[in-house]
């Protein structure tokens, strides 16, 4: 199911994985198609299979894949963790090695959503397992008690090597999923990001702060929330845009976006709110913006904030998950903790007070991202790997 972060580490990863003379085919779901609709790209061939659900795609990728193999070798198959899109094929073809990719698994999404429910739901999730028969502490587990039943656990323990872009999500998925630590090696992914990036101004921006990204829990908007009306008014001459979609946090809260704007009454007239939008969009957002705020409780390797920091945007971020992996603290951005508006504070008003400080932390930042995406290192780790991985009698590399 190839949406969002997933489609475009795979649109990178055929890039390099074609510049090294690997043919690349992938196969992804599609809910504007009504049937299998095949894209020739310069990069890549991409099958489109209908598809509602996880479940549903699952099925319909192994019946194309029966059809294509019959005339295609195929030496590796590769699949996110998400959605557990390869199980069925590498049940059916269990001689072929599979890559499982990980990404962020849906029970990660899940325990870290839950983060501001009450401690009264938590403690009726728990008494509630424990009358079922179960000895399950929800929020607070350690480790899995049902991942057995997860398709996405199962199509880690079945694959024959594991990839993480991040250290963080290898030590969650030792720790939480008991994966063997040796089966797990971390690749960081390939970026392509656009070359327009590099040549937007770093100074003389105007006095706008961007986030970018869907309203959810997960992306920290509800310390984000009090931490903006903070700073606009400290920074009266500041404005903030959001883009992103809205999403419903709850029954009682169906929309993330009123529920911010009814927070933010005082200030309102300085938040724009744009929806989700188009690449070009984006660019334009980031061109303009002096910092970047990335307040996510967990992130695996956002490209957003990569993206931002080839833009010259400096990068205010959560030290969660993968983010510091690709920040250097103090040096190429800042960190703070996201569940603590305080902090959020700290970091965006130390970055608007002091503008030499934000201009060399923009221009450090975007060397580090053009030095990453210009080195031939990674596309040459990703070529050896997949060689080494693929079958006896290499003909032709197949991502999923």
């Amino acid at each position: 199911m190839a949406t969002g972060g997933i489609g475009s580490y795979m649109y990178h990863l055929a890039h390099v994985m074609v510049g090294k003379g690997h043919h690349v085919t992938v196969f992804s779901a599609t809910h504007s198609h009504a049937e299998v609709t095949v894209l020739s790209e310069k990069e890549y061939t991409n099958y489109l299979i209908p598809a509602a659900d996880s479940i549903v795609f699952r099925r319909g990728v192994l019946k194309l894949f029966e059809s294509y193999i019959q005339n295609h070798p195929v030496d590796v198959i590769e699949s996110p963790e998400v959605g557990a899109c390869a199980l069925h094929i590498k049940e059916t073809y269990p001689f072929l090695p599979l890559v499982v990719k990980m990404h962020t698994p849906g029970v990660l999404i899940t325990k870290i959503s839950n983060t501001y429910q009450s401690v009264f739901t938590k403690l009726r999730y728990v008494a509630g397992a424990f009358l079922r028969g179960r000895f399950d502490l929800g929020y607070w587990s350690k480790t899995d008690l049902n991942k057995e039943s997860n398709p996405e656990y199962r199509i880690c323990q079945l694959a024959d090597h594991l990839l993480s872009p991040s250290a963080a999500l290898k030590d969650w998925a030792v720790r939480y999923w008991q994966l063997p630590e040796q089966k797990i090696k971390i690749l960081p992914n390939p970026i392509a990001a656009d070359a327009q990036l590099f040549s937007f101004p770093i100074s003389n921006r105007s006095q706008t702060i961007c986030f970018i990204g869907k309203l959810t829990v997960l992306k920290g908007m509800i310390a984000l929330t009090p931490a903006i009306k903070e700073i606009l008014l400290r920074h009266p001459d500041y404005k903030i845009i959001i883009a992103g979609r809205d999403e419903s946090v709850s029954a009682h809260i169906p929309s993330m976006k009123a529920w911010m704007l009814h927070q933010l009454e005082e200030v309102k007239d300085r938040v724009v709110f744009t929806g989700a939008v188009e690449k070009e969009k984006v660019l334009e957002i980031l061109s303009q913006s002096r910092i970047s705020i990335v307040p996510s409780l967990w992130e695996n390797y956002p490209n957003v904030v990569l993206e931002a920091m080839a833009a010259g945007c400096t990068v205010a971020a959560a030290y969660r998950g993968g983010i510091p992996e690709l920040i250097d603290d103090g040096k190429t951005g800042l960190l703070f903790d996201p569940l603590k508006p305080s902090s959020i504070i700290q970091a965006v008003d130390e970055l608007l007070k002091d503008e030499q400080k934000r201009l060399q932390l923009a221009a450090a930042a975007r060397e580090t991202v053009y030095n990453y995406q210009h080195s031939t290192k990674l596309a040459n780790d990703l070529d050896a790997f997949y060689r080494s991985v693929q079958k006896p009698e290499p003909v032709i590399s197949e991502l999923f």
